[in-house]
């Protein structure tokens, strides 16, 4: 039986659900197109919009299917696909009466498969989300269980009681029931279609509270002392717990149901018995679950399985953590033995032959998730929000689950701003204040610096005015500014992330140099400091950055034991999505890109083969949000570079792309030649320290060329 390949097309039921957006996530990834459902536009708002953040909304496609239960419903979404991922049926814990599990599990499940055998003429294989509580019958003694068991109890149990069964019963009956009826389906069908099915069943657990599995041990980062919480896992029925959600969550309360009960158990001060910690069953991580569809899909192999996915149950402690802001429990740290016994063991025998995931460990997982709980609850201050590279970092930041503080200077610059960001959906966790002039003595305590948990100090500077007065003092000022401010009245301030530039860094030099973080330009200032305003534009903003960086740097060495935060200093060498109407409202650095590859107006060779290290803004903009996250960047002034470049090679590249990038205009062909395999570029920066502490992967010259012309074309010039 054929499988996918890269470039196929792949259905996924319910793509806004909790696993559904990782199986999407890594089928996007690995080169494949999705088409999702969802039940409707709302619904498929966010979806759209996290995976167009990305670079993947050209690759997905979302259509409404309001009621899975009804006969067709996926007639029309089947049709020229290759593959489907069903993920989609509900689970919760108030359900009143079984139809309500029952029907669009069974339903929606069977009605898939009718579909595709009525429609999916190209579809290859399909992949259903069952759950071990289709094959886990509860007992009291330690029992290993495998795709060859089936829960007999719980269906039984649902027919006798009706209504009356417990929550839990009438789930794990539903999962039974619907996954029965898929291969009862195949079996009558299959020698109908090109298809065959796989079935991936995940782990969850059996009793009527919902608690977490044993040996997830982490750290409090505010005391460094280790923490054993909540040691089981159990009752979370399809425990695909973790990593943290990418699906649309606005707070605890409206996590899906297994990681509400991690959160609970993990997180929540909220007592809990012995007993209920102590009890044990399987687990896996939301990411390996997902992935494990999606070989599913893949693999000739899985063609006709039933396979458990479920992570290994190995007890170990996790490095430092991030979650500082709240007291953990510590449940009954005696319960973690080198002689426990789980009470529920699945076999991985089947999974580890035909898919081979490599599982999160608890550590990672754990980590992860505390991690991504913590940055939700952080406010994070960025100044000159507006700005070329400072909108790049607050669309980072609310993606990433952050609150965000911006600064601006008029509440008409902070318009766009707010229109921009409330269009993508995350108006709500964006707040613009004004600071008139961030020079000014106390300015920023208008920006409240006593609720951000974490800062980015983002100047901006005009190359087009020379005057000291305009350019240096401006970042100086608010530099030190901001330190001081935070000193004062950022009681919560963890770490404050300025941007300088390896305008702090070079020193012009005649011959080829590699230049890393301890090295500082001492020739710019001193230039200024013996011409003054003659120095010209270029050498003063250069010496602007080398002063600002450096009294930042001496600041927090005279004030560090009097503050919580450290700092951190971003060095990025010389496509908008900022307030821009033309060419000429650009600002200077992708000005003179658009001038050098897209002006068509004469330049020299020597012009053109000039060279000097790049980076993307959306990647230098990335590097300051990971700066904020890592714990090892705290104290460091760290450079980050996609690499080196020269002009010629931008010109190349867009001339190599198709003339649909950007139609409207001839572009300048340049020296060709200038671009060889023996070309040395007069100016290197070292990656060493960004690869070790941030680990940012930075668009190649050819991805940021391509995406820069087609926003120019978008934009009409």
């Amino acid at each position: 039986m054929p499988t996918i390949t890269k470039g196929d097309k792949i259905l996924v039921s319910g793509a806004n659900g909790y696993i559904a957006m990782w199986v999407v996530r890594h089928l996007l990834e690995r080169g494949y197109a999705v088409r999702g459902t969802v039940r409707s536009e709302g619904k498929g708002k966010y979806v759209k919009e996290y995976f167009t953040s990305l670079g993947f909304g050209d690759k997905l496609e979302l259509v409404v299917v309001e009621d899975i239960e009804k006969e067709g419903a996926f007639d029309e979404a089947v049709k020229d696909v290759d593959a489907i991922a069903h993920t989609a049926s509900p689970f919760h814990a108030n359900v009143k009466h079984p139809d309500e599990f029952f029907r669009p599990a069974i339903q929606g499940t069977v009605g898939m498969l009718k579909s595709a055998l009525k429609n999916g003429s190209k579809v290859k294989r399909i992949v259903v989300t069952s759950s071990c509580a289709a094959i886990l019958t509860p007992t009291d003694k330690p029992s290993t269980f495998s795709e060859k068991d089936w829960n007999a109890a719980s269906p039984k149990e649902v027919e006798e009681k009706g209504s009356d069964a417990p929550p839990m019963s009438i789930y794990r009956a539903s999962k039974t029931l619907a996954e029965k009826a898929a291969w009862t389906f195949y079996e009558e069908h299959k020698s109908e279609v090109k298809w065959d099915l796989a079935v991936i069943n995940p782990p969850f657990t059996s009793c009527s509270i919902s608690y977490l599995t044993r040996n997830f041990v982490a750290y409090n980062l505010g005391f460094r002392r280790k923490i054993f919480f909540s040691p089981t896992f159990n009752l979370i029925l399809q425990l695909t717990i973790l990593q943290p959600p990418i699906h649309d969550v606005s707070s605890p309360a409206s996590l899906n149901t297994s990681l509400k009960a991690w959160y609970d158990t993990v997180v929540a001060d909220t007592p809990k018995s012995k007993e209920a910690l102590a009890f044990s069953s399987g687990w896996v991580d939301v990411r390996d679950t997902a992935l494990g569809h999606v070989l599913a899909l893949e693999k000739e192999a899985a063609g006709g399985e039933r396979i458990i996915t479920t992570a290994v149950n190995v007890a170990n402690s996790l490095p430092p953590s991030v979650y500082s802001n709240h007291k953990l429990p510590t449940g009954y740290p005696e319960l973690l033995t080198k002689d426990t016994v789980y009470s529920i063991v699945y076999d991985k025998a089947k999974e580890e032959r035909i898919l081979g995931i490599k599982f999160h460990t608890k550590e990672e997982t754990t980590k992860d998730t505390l991690e991504d709980f913590a940055k939700r609850g952080d406010k994070v201050l960025v100044s000159g929000a507006n700005g070329y590279l400072a909108m790049w970092v607050v669309r980072h930041l609310l993606e990433r689950g952050y609150a965000v503080r911006g600064t601006i200077r008029s509440e008409e610059k902070g318009k766009y701003v707010k229109d921009y960001f409330t269009a993508l959906g995350h108006g709500d966790n964006l707040e613009l204040v004004v600071v008139e002039d961030i020079e000014k003595e106390r300015s920023t305590k208008q920006s409240k610096m006593s609720t951000p948990s974490r800062t980015l100090l983002l100047p901006s500077i005009s190359m087009q005015r020379a005057q000291k007065a305009y350019v240096i003092d401006p970042a100086i000022r608010g530099t030190v500014g901001i330190l001081k401010s935070a000193l004062k009245n950022g009681s919560k301030v963890k770490r404050i992330v300025v941007t300088s530039s390896t305008a702090s860094i070079i020193t012009p030099s005649d011959k080829p140099v590699t230049l890393t973080e301890r090295d500082w330009n001492t020739v710019a200032p001193k230039v200024v400091e013996e011409k003054g305003a003659d120095a010209g534009p270029p050498t003063m903003y250069q010496a602007s950055k080398v002063l600002a960086e450096k009294a930042a740097w001496q600041f927090w060495e005279e004030h560090k034991a009097e503050v919580k935060w450290d700092l951190t200093v971003i060095n990025p060498p010389y496509p908008p999505i900022h307030d821009v109407k033309s060419v000429d409202s650009l600002n200077t650095s992708v000005k003179l890109w658009y001038d050098k590859v897209v002006d068509p107006s004469p330049k020299s060779k020597e012009d053109l083969a000039f060279s000097s290290g790049w980076v993307d803004v959306r990647d230098a903009s990335l590097a300051h949000v990971v700066a904020l996250e890592k714990e090892a960047a705290g104290g460091e002034r760290i450079i980050a570079t996609a690499g080196s470049f020269n002009w010629q090679e931008f010109i190349n590249i867009a001339n190599s792309l198709p003339p649909s990038v950007y139609p409207k205009h001839k572009l300048p062909t340049g020296f060709p030649e200038i671009v060889s395999k023996d070309m040395v570029y007069k100016t290197v920066y070292s990656k060493e320290k960004e690869e070790r502490i941030l680990g940012v992967k930075f668009h190649t010259k050819e991805e940021t060329t391509k995406d820069t012309l087609e926003d120019l074309t978008r934009r009409g010039w």
